[in-house]
């Protein structure tokens, strides 16, 4: 009796919509959890504006990531950190226009921004890190080996 194993995809194939959801609800987390670290250090609570800014955030950034496929994508680690680089300027650059547009721009900090600007693309970019990291090694160990019986005479059996 001869083992197989059912680990030949590449990690592409294997990538599941499960992890692609984790991977959401972490960023969305990471980023949530930074504004609002950032938002009460600065100002000392988390106000109504900074709420609405929040809420646009994690909305426009859904848009824009989709628009990017960063969950989708599973490329070279420069590319994808590149791409996450753009996905998260532009929905930084739709913030500051919708602030504009709406005559709001004078109420958040621009020092608040900027700072929640970098460091959201540095902790996303971590997080995007070790979870590829964890996965792989997820995938390397959890290979099932599947029994195959082999049956004939000639020179392949």
């Amino acid at each position: 009796m001869a083992y197989r194993q059912t680990g030949s995809k590449t990690l592409l194939q294997r990538r599941s919509s499960l992890s692609n959801m984790i991977q959401q609800l972490l960023d969305g987390a990471a980023v949530i959890g930074l504004s609002w670290f950032h938002i009460t250090r600065h100002m000392g609570g988390l106000y109504s504006p900074y709420v609405n800014f929040i809420l646009v955030l994690i909305v426009v950034m859904a848009l824009t990531y989709d628009k990017f496929a960063i969950y989708r994508s599973n490329g070279h680690s420069i590319d994808k950190a590149l791409n996450l680089l753009k996905a998260w300027t532009l929905t930084f650059l739709v913030l500051v226009v919708l602030a504009f547009l709406t005559k709001v721009s004078s109420v958040y900090s621009r020092n608040l921004i900027l700072q929640l600007y970098v460091m959201g693309y540095i902790v996303q970019l971590i997080m995007h890190v070790l979870f590829r990291i964890i996965y792989k090694q997820i995938i390397l160990h959890s290979q099932q080996n599947e029994k195959v019986l082999i049956v004939g005479l000639s020179r392949l059996a």
